[in-house]
């Protein structure tokens, strides 16, 4: 049976920047595909969170895939991270530095084990937010490896640094 994992909203915290544009990069990684990352580049949304309250972003219908799966996977990992920029021209350079550097995860990272690409991940993510002059709110990291996480649906929600994350796993 097919399965996709969504990224359905995200909210950003009192603690987090008032305005700039928040950045979404995402990678996977499953025994049979190896790293994968999504389809396109993500663009950059737009915020401007009132004083002393959080911001939400949702997305349309069953949100942002961040992969599917023609079968559902054994195994699979994932990353999530949220960075924010006060400039437009620094989130697109974060997108594009995103892209290149997951590309060059996958190729070292290869059959490694599940953990590799969730290691390998997150200081990337920081040097991307650090050459860009850009802040990582939050990054999300995960895995599923039985029955019960692989073979049928559920949703999360989980607070990491300054980003609540709202995922969806869908078995269909």
């Amino acid at each position: 049976m097919p399965a996709s994992l969504f990224l359905t909203g995200f909210t950003v915290t009192p603690d987090g920047p008032r305005k700039g544009f928040c950045v979404v990069t995402a990678g996977t990684y499953d025994g049979r595909q190896g790293v994968q990352l999504p389809a396109s580049p993500l663009q950059p949304i737009p915020f401007k969170r009132p004083r002393k309250q959080p911001w939400s972003h949702q997305y349309q219908g069953d949100g942002l895939l961040i992969q599917h799966w023609p079968e559902t996977p054994d195994v699979f990992g994932y990353t999530i991270s949220i960075t924010a920029t006060s400039r437009k021209e620094a989130a697109l350079s974060i997108t594009g530095k995103a892209t290149s550097m997951a590309g060059s995860v996958a190729s070292t990272v290869g059959a490694a084990p599940l953990g590799a690409l969730l290691l390998a991940t997150d200081p990337l993510l920081q040097a991307i937010g650090q050459t860009a002059g850009a802040r990582v709110l939050g990054s999300l990291q995960g895995s599923e490896a039985d029955a019960s996480g692989t073979q049928s649906s559920w949703e999360i929600s989980r607070t990491e640094s300054s980003v609540v994350f709202f995922v969806k796993y869908v078995v269909r």
